[in-house]
């Protein structure tokens, strides 16, 4: 694992094909980039309470930031994100 990719506890990022994550941006514990997700600069990912799963030719622009309440997870395909209550899907 690099700076970029932590971690948490014992869980750790699942990157698909083909991901940019920029050198600045952080994505820990259980967190599942699928193929060709475009992570830009300043975003931080969080998957310490519940998972967070970006779907499949989705960019994440910059500055976004997630932690997530035990009740919900992200999951996206396809679009930009440029804010994260967009994506909240609540079981």
């Amino acid at each position: 694992m690099s700076d970029t990719l932590r971690p948490y506890k014992d869980l750790f990022p699942e990157i698909g094909q083909r991901v940019m994550i920029d050198t600045s941006s952080v994505v820990i514990g259980d967190v599942r980039l699928a193929d060709d997700v475009g992570i830009w600069p300043l975003v931080v990912i969080r998957g310490d309470v519940n998972y967070v799963a970006i779907g499949a030719r989705t960019n994440i622009q910059d500055g976004r930031r997630s932690s997530r309440n035990p009740q919900v997870s992200i999951q996206s395909t396809r679009q930009p994100i440029n804010h994260w209550r967009r994506c909240y899907r609540w079981p």
